[in-house]
């Protein structure tokens, strides 16, 4: 991660609710640009993020976390053993469930 893009992080959230279609992109691309570094950059913040925010950053992320979802997805039909896909899915459920926003 960046300490960049994470330093703009609070500067973001106070964004997240804003209808200008210009500023929601804006938003979005720094959201997306964290990729899996964004849970555990939340968890840094003090105060932490409220549910309304986190709920917020998942629906402006819910087509990038399609995407990802979909490239992710064929991954475990490869593996070998029964208990490793299983495992493999059931993580790739759960990260897509959770939009990938709580730290590892």
């Amino acid at each position: 991660m960046t300490g960049a893009r994470a330093d703009r992080l609070p500067h973001l959230l106070r964004l997240l609710d804003d209808e200008a279609p210009v500023v929601r992109g804006a938003v979005t691309r720094e959201l997306a640009a964290l990729g899996d570094d964004l849970g555990p950059a939340l968890a840094r913040l003090s105060p932490r993020p409220t549910a309304r925010e986190i709920g917020l950053i998942r629906d402006i992320l819910a087509d990038s976390l399609r995407g990802w979802i979909e490239n992710e997805w064929p991954r475990w039909f490869s593996l070998e053993d029964e208990a490793d896909k299983l495992e493999t899915a059931l993580s790739l459920l759960a990260e897509f469930q959770t939009a990938r926003l709580r730290p590892r």
